[in-house]
């Protein structure tokens, strides 16, 4: 059995750093976007800069997804982390709703749906961790189908998939498949499809010049911005608007793997001290999103409360809202911490150890008696 310092030095501080950044890119996604930033901008130069702002950080799910695939397809799934998961989304579900409700004081609130908080996966109060759940319980399967298919095979499986699931919707401006959720990059199966991007670098790298993957990114980031100063009209055929802002649309597909190989090409050489606090900061980076995203949270103090940022200059404007998202991902990350540390102190991690036992129990009768 490993040991600590063992664990620490086999971790690969590329994909933890990738899911730092991924989850501050969401916390920039929502404040330039829903938080009215960009729609508070009294100057073009601000409005541009916000929008480039906004365009990067819309990479930040398929980044998390690639870091998942990436992960996950050559691991062994645990059923235990089913269960600390769904404890981890039930603990901020329930806290978040508590503590929003004794700082606001607003008893308002307690009419939003408490069935829905009380179980978050099932009602997709966070859709990106309902989606999550379900690719963690394929993702056995997933990799299965990953070991049986050679590079070619695995290639154009990709391809078709890509074509199907984004370069399709992202022309037609509609769900053209009938995927489902709000829309095809909020599913499971476009969740998916970047799982196995990220699994496909994996096993067989992208041979792709450093310097090229930067211009993609960089023209792919640009494609969008511009792409929201072409008047409607021109884009539009019917009731059906082509649009490049969904994370299923290819330029979006194209900055995140791109940023994706970049970030994970960089060496990394760390101080076991610095390795444990970044290995710290990842493991509670989803804390990020299930604390900012929470729907009271959500609505109340982030959806159009900082428009004000947008009466700033450029320069101003986009240093306020690094700082922000960083004071946020920072303090969110500290409080996922400790609660780490907390569901330690208090046995949660063996509570799910003995439901993986049980489980596993479970799974034998069944496949003896039934299977």
């Amino acid at each position: 059995m490993k040991n600590k310092a063992q664990i620490l030095d086999s971790r690969n501080y590329n994909i933890d750093l990738l899911k730092i950044f991924a989850m501050f890119l969401v916390v920039v996604l929502h404040i330039t976007g829903m938080g009215g930033v960009i729609e508070g901008s009294l100057r073009l130069s601000t409005e541009i800069s916000q929008k480039i702002l906004n365009a990067v950080a819309g990479c930040c799910i398929n980044l998390f997804s690639l870091c998942t695939g990436y992960l996950l397809c050559t691991k062994t799934v645990k059923i235990k982390r089913l269960f600390s998961l769904w404890f981890d989304v039930f603990f901020y579900s329930v806290v978040c709703f508590a503590a929003a409700l004794v700082i606001s004081k607003d008893t308002s609130m307690l009419s939003f749906p408490s069935l829905g908080f009380l179980f978050p996966i099932c009602f997709s109060k966070y859709w990106y961790m309902s989606v999550y759940f379900a690719v963690y319980i394929f993702s056995p399967f997933f990799n299965r189908l990953i070991e049986s298919l050679d590079k070619k095979q695995f290639s154009w499986m990709l391809i078709c998939a890509l074509t199907a699931f984004s370069v399709i919707p992202t022309v037609a401006g509609e769900d053209t498949f009938l995927i489902g959720g709000v829309s095809v990059g909020q599913s499971f199966v476009w969740i998916t499809t970047m799982y196995f991007i990220g699994a496909y670098i994996k096993k067989y790298g992208l041979n792709i010049k450093r310097g090229i993957l930067f211009a993609a990114a960089a023209l792919s980031i640009m494609c969008n911005v511009i792409f929201t100063y072409i008047p409607e009209q021109f884009r539009s055929y019917g009731d059906k608007i082509f649009t490049l802002g969904d994370y299923s649309s290819i330029t979006v597909v194209v900055a995140s793997t791109a940023i994706f190989v970049l970030i994970l090409g960089v060496k990394i050489n760390v101080k076991p001290k610095i390795g444990k606090l970044i290995a710290a900061f990842a493991s509670a980076s989803l804390a990020v999103y299930l604390i900012h995203t929470h729907e009271v949270i959500f609505y109340k103090w982030i959806v159009g409360n900082f428009t004000w940022i947008g009466r700033d200059s450029a320069p101003v404007s986009v240093l306020v809202v690094i700082g922000i998202s960083l004071a946020v991902t920072l303090g969110c990350s500290l409080i996922g911490i400790a609660q780490r540390k907390l569901f330690c102190l208090i046995g949660v991690n063996r509570f799910c150890e003995k439901l993986e036992y049980k489980m596993g129990k479970i799974k034998m009768y069944i496949e003896k008696r039934f299977i």
